[in-house]
């Protein structure tokens, strides 16, 4: 007797079962995807306005904590990478000051500044700026930069700096969440290591050296000086002078000197 093959018949049970919606399959698929949207929008967002958001939170900051931040900063640079002064500056320095404080502002005005002079050490410092308002000027920069004009001119870059808080802006930038977390936190201690760690590794951009420069053209022009100092006193020393320059792995500005200068002589 020959078997005969013949498929099996669902139930009437299986047959009455529900099929599984696929709307719930859908509808998760759907919420992945929006997550995923809301993500990358808000990574985009965070990206165009962390600037804004720096300087907001720049401008709140207590003064106190900018300058414990400076003065933890300036502690390492005499450890590392400068020496504490420890003679009386020389002439050439006192010079400078004086002269320096006789300069006329910008219609801009001027922020509160102090210079202070630091023996170069074994590194290459010639000018920095911190954003308490201490200028450091080495004794390199003089070695470099001979001629006392093209000295003021680039004080007035570094006062530019300071004016619109160059340093303070990329420092928070650089640690922007964890700042802004212990700053909400009110934790003081850790907003100034914050800071001061952000003031390590603060670059300055290519249009904070514009912005700078144009400052520096305009209160030397307002004091008399010819257009050209600055491209001149740029073309010798085109140096970084931020606080990042401390740190090996920051770049030279050197190659941002030829649109500095291309600015500067559109604004002759």
């Amino acid at each position: 007797m020959k078997l005969s093959y013949s498929p099996a018949r669902p139930s009437e049970a299986a047959a009455r079962a529900p099929r599984t919606p696929a709307r719930p399959l859908r509808a998760r698929q759907r919420a992945l995807i929006l997550s995923g949207a809301a993500m990358v929008l808000g990574f985009i967002v965070f990206h165009f306005c962390a600037p804004a958001l720096a300087r907001a939170l720049g401008q709140s900051l207590p003064a106190s904590w900018v300058r414990d931040a400076s003065q933890a900063m300036l502690t390492t640079l005499d450890e590392r990478s400068v020496r504490p002064a420890s003679a009386p500056p020389p002439p050439a320095f006192e010079q400078l000051q004086a002269r320096f404080g006789q300069l006329i502002a910008p219609p801009a005005g001027a922020p509160p500044y102090r210079l202070v002079y630091r023996p170069s050490g074994n590194s290459d410092f010639r000018l920095a700026t911190l954003p308490d308002g201490e200028i450091l000027v080495s004794e390199r920069f003089f070695a470099t930069v001979p001629d006392p004009d093209q000295q003021l001119a680039l004080l007035c870059v570094e006062l530019g700096h300071l004016h619109y808080r160059h340093a303070l802006n990329a420092a928070v930038a650089g640690t922007l969440l964890r700042l802004g977390t212990a700053t909400l936190f009110e934790d003081e201690d850790a907003s100034v290591r914050r800071l001061a760690r952000g003031l390590a590794r603060a670059d300055y951009s290519p249009q904070m050296l514009r912005d700078a420069d144009a400052y520096a053209q305009l209160m030397l022009q307002r004091n008399g000086f010819p257009a050209r100092l600055l491209q001149s006193a740029l073309s010798r020393a085109p140096t970084n002078t931020s606080p990042a320059q401390f740190n090996a792995t920051t770049p030279s500005h050197e190659a941002a000197l030829p649109r500095r200068l291309n600015a500067l002589r559109g604004d002759a």
